[in-house]
């Protein structure tokens, strides 16, 4: 069962499909006040996602950092 049923859904719909392919991946997204935290399973690796993105590419970069992480490919997500 995913961790990010009960949070409340990101703005983004393309945000939102990527959080829920780093839950997949067993990373552990948490909600603050103005933006979520992706903490990698092994604890060295971390990333914001912002509320509102400043760029049309900020998915496509963000997706660009975290398959650039070993951990995000051993958790799964592929």
């Amino acid at each position: 069962m995913s961790r990010l049923n009960n949070w409340p859904k990101h703005p983004n719909k393309d945000l939102e499909k990527l959080m829920r392919e780093l839950d997949l991946a067993n990373w552990i997204v948490v909600k603050r006040k103005k933006y979520y935290r992706a903490e990698c399973p092994c604890g060295q690796h971390a990333k914001m996602i912002h509320m509102t993105p400043s760029s049309a590419y900020y998915v496509n970069q963000l997706r660009q950092f975290l398959r650039n992480r070993t951990c995000y490919e051993n958790g799964g997500s592929r």
